[in-house]
């Protein structure tokens, strides 16, 4: 029962914003953001995450681009705010994410809208668009109302990260997955940074993750790949040390103990290749 338990963590750190009763994996066309454009308000200082479910392609090109010959910032009738690039991390994978913070204070009260250009190119194809009936061509669906909200403390780790279960298996379905205890408290929503290194061959790679925030998943984190993606692809049975970091909404950060916690990966477990059970042979008798 536990693949389908990493399954289902899986899709929710790759895709929230699936409906819960998914039953296949769907690789969004577009660049994600964090905080979504569900989410109404945002605060002057926030920050943002954008990643790609794709491992390659044109998604992945564009997010080398932003922050060199390509711009993000954030637009309103009255105001235009570039982003300055925090952190740019690749995972095991190759996979690219940028975390971005306005290069100055929005003015609170006022709605923006994220945009992106090259030269005099507009970049919205990059994003998920409004809906064709809203006539907001060139324009992407990311809005939102900045709020002025200080927030001068930072993520608080209630005790230290420790592996609840790991798994690795293909056979209902495939999980290479180790799941973490992640016991933050803030008073925004925030994300998580793992750093992880290769014991042995001293390989390392980082990767953002969203937390989800709801029972049962609440102060969990899960860490590997699935059905669905993921950010590593481990060894059986080898050493890995990870550092976790949260990171809150204006930027404020917390490191989770001064080392990093060191782990074994899951060992693979072959799946029988026979299903059906076996009929007894036939009993010949002597004429």
């Amino acid at each position: 029962m536990f693949r389908y338990f990493v399954a289902a963590l899986s899709l929710l750190a790759n895709f929230w914003s699936l409906p819960a009763n998914a039953t296949s994996c769907v690789e969004s066309p577009w660049i994600r953001v964090w905080p979504s454009y569900d989410v109404p308000t945002i605060r002057t200082r926030q920050i943002f995450l954008l990643f790609a479910d794709q491992e390659e392609g044109y998604l992945q090109k564009g997010l080398r681009q932003f922050g060199t010959e390509a711009q993000l910032y954030l637009w309103s009738a009255k105001d235009s705010v570039p982003f300055r690039v925090l952190d740019r991390v690749l995972d095991e994978k190759g996979k690219m994410q940028l975390l971005l913070q306005p290069n100055r204070s929005l003015l609170a009260g006022h709605e923006y809208e994220l945009r992106a250009s090259r030269g005099q190119e507009n970049l919205f194809y990059y994003f998920e668009q409004p809906p064709a009936s809203s006539k907001s061509s060139g324009k992407t669906r990311y809005r939102w109302k900045a709020l002025v909200a200080m927030d001068w403390q930072s993520p608080v780790w209630m005790s230290s990260p420790q592996v609840l279960k790991k798994v690795y298996e293909n056979c209902a379905s495939y999980s290479n997955s180790v799941l973490f205890s992640c016991p933050v408290r803030d008073s925004s929503s925030y994300l998580i940074k793992m750093t992880v290194q290769h014991q042995t061959t001293s390989r390392h790679w980082s990767a953002y993750q969203i937390p989800v925030n709801r029972t049962p998943w609440k102060h969990q984190i899960w860490m590997g790949n699935g059905s669905c993606g993921g950010n590593v692809r481990f060894e059986s049975e080898n050493n890995y040390e990870v550092a976790f970091e949260a990171v809150d909404s204006i930027g404020n950060r917390a490191s989770a103990g001064s080392s990093p916690l060191v782990f074994q990966s899951p060992k693979r477990v072959e799946c029988s290749t026979n299903l059906q059970p076996k009929r007894p042979k036939a009993k010949i008798r002597n004429k």
